[in-house]
């Protein structure tokens, strides 16, 4: 609505707006977003006691324990940054990964740069949980540590930052997946969205 009305949607709007929605998720949410998760069929999610979505009774158990989206999402919060995201108000995204790339566009003038920037200080901030799901915490934190090296050294924007960061996606492909910072990935991509709709252009 308010991007159709004005082009841009402002930030802290369309974060409450988000609440909002997720705040009033359903049951039928939870088991639509299982049957998409189960018709994709990514790699990395693992195995979980409660309510599993490679659980072919999934859905009965859903419906019969009343379950919305946002209470599945809660259950897996604690190993999984996407589902955190949906129940910390969208923290990563709107106090991290947005202001960021807003500030190195900025300073940068290079959108390629601000993305990689930005991704490098969402992955040294917050170590990555499908990482951690794969490799586990010690392999997370140290892919943090290097990326952390890579920024300090001015990532995108420098030559020695550059070639930090080429060494690290060197290592991060040469371990056959298991270094695959997916969910950095995705806060990452929802952070530029959300500089989009409030109107950046590059």
């Amino acid at each position: 609505m308010c991007f159709a009305s004005f082009g841009e949607v402002p930030a802290a709007l369309l974060k409450k707006k988000v609440l909002k929605v997720v705040d009033g998720t359903t049951t039928e949410d939870a088991v639509l977003v299982y049957e998409a998760i189960r018709l994709v069929k990514p790699g990395g999610l693992g195995k979980v006691e409660r309510l599993d979505v490679n659980d072919p009774a999934f859905k009965e158990k859903i419906i019969s324990e009343g379950v919305s989206l946002k209470e599945v999402f809660a259950i897996s919060a604690e190993w999984d940054a996407i589902s955190a995201e949906w129940i910390n108000g969208m923290e990563t995204i709107f106090r991290l990964g947005y202001p960021s790339f807003k500030m190195y566009l900025d300073k940068e003038g290079d959108v390629n740069v601000a993305t990689v920037n930005t991704f490098l200080r969402i992955l040294s901030e917050k170590p990555d949980t499908l990482i951690t799901r794969k490799a586990g915490a010690k392999a997370a934190h140290y892919v943090s540590l290097r990326a952390r090296e890579a920024l300090d050294a001015g990532g995108a924007a420098t030559p020695e930052g550059r070639r930090l960061c080429w060494i690290l996606d060197e290592e991060l492909h040469g371990a056959g997946g298991r270094l695959n910072p997916g969910a950095t990935a995705d806060l990452t991509a929802a952070s530029i969205f959300v500089c989009l709709l409030e109107g950046v252009r590059y």
